[in-house]
């Protein structure tokens, strides 16, 4: 794999003086806070040119923003090795690459990967009788379609919940974290892109989220709604189940932290911890039956 450092759009300049301050920030940044990341309004330079600093902390890792298409041929390849930061070794030494995406959806990813490892398969599914293993299938149905292009090109369309997964694939054969510097967090656009991508059909722009049904009988009911009167039944159980498995995606719970921290990432499991915020932005009434499923 070709190692690559990408740090802002259009191809930005390397050898600003101010590289090694701004990278050891944006590294120790995302090392330890997460949702604290700086973003490009509030620090320009340390997203844009923090490239030859980061050259000194090992393996590869790509930063890589929506303008990375556009820009991508103005990168010098053979001078700009990249390196992973912290997160990275949540996937232990098989990882060759890390993703840091502005968009929020790769923050939400970034924890999909992770419930693949915490939580194969998911009970409330089966309940469901959708037949829905739980995030690991959700991954399968994207990376089915990912091809195996030039690893140098990773990157996202805006916001685009299957190209991050896209993206996830095309590095797999060392493989790959994501992860999201932009402390925003929109549910509803997650859930839109995920179901349109899953099901070919978007819900409606703002229902999703606001939502959140405590019975099968109440979730099968919407999710009819949702797909219209002529989806199949079984694509009716799977929204269901998947809708079901999706929100504790971005609930850390304590699987999740415990397998942080067993992968000596105990300053990333407390960051987990933190990011129990994220949920309080949506209804959680159904949120300990289904953690007590799962």
């Amino acid at each position: 794999m070709q190692d690559v450092v990408y740090l802002g759009p259009k191809g930005s300049r390397i050898d600003d003086p101010r590289l090694k301050q701004a990278a050891n920030l944006l590294v120790s940044t995302i090392k330890f806070r997460p949702r604290e990341i700086v973003t490009a309004s509030r620090l320009p330079a340390a997203l844009l040119d923090a490239a030859d600093a980061v050259l000194q902390l090992g393996r590869p890792v790509l930063f890589s923003e929506e303008t990375l298409a556009t820009s991508a041929t103005q990168l010098d390849y053979d001078r700009i090795p990249l390196v992973p930061l912290a997160l990275a070794r949540l996937f232990g030494d098989r990882l060759g690459a890390a993703i840091v995406l502005r968009e929020p959806l790769a923050f939400i990813a970034s924890l999909l990967l992770q419930k693949m490892w915490s939580r194969p398969h998911s009970s409330q599914a089966t309940k469901t009788g959708g037949g829905w293993p739980g995030p690991r299938d959700i991954l399968d149905l994207h990376l089915a379609a990912a091809d195996r292009q030039d690893p140098r090109f990773i990157f996202t369309s805006a916001c685009r919940y299957d190209r991050i997964i896209e993206a996830y694939r095309k590095a797999l054969g060392p493989g790959l974290a994501l992860f999201a510097y932009e402390p925003l967090f929109d549910e509803r656009r997650l859930y839109r892109h995920a179901f349109s991508d899953l099901l070919g059909t978007a819900p409606a722009d703002g229902e999703i989220g606001h939502e959140n049904p405590s019975s099968e009988d109440k979730r099968l009911e919407m999710a009819s709604r949702y797909l219209g009167r002529q989806a199949d039944p079984q694509q009716i159980l799977q929204f269901a189940a998947a809708w079901a498995d999706l929100p504790d995606i971005v609930t850390q719970d304590s699987r999740l932290v415990a397998y942080a921290e067993r992968h000596c990432m105990t300053p990333y499991a407390e960051a987990l911890r933190a990011t129990e915020a994220l949920a309080s932005r949506r209804p959680r009434a159904d949120l300990g039956r289904r953690r007590a499923i799962g």
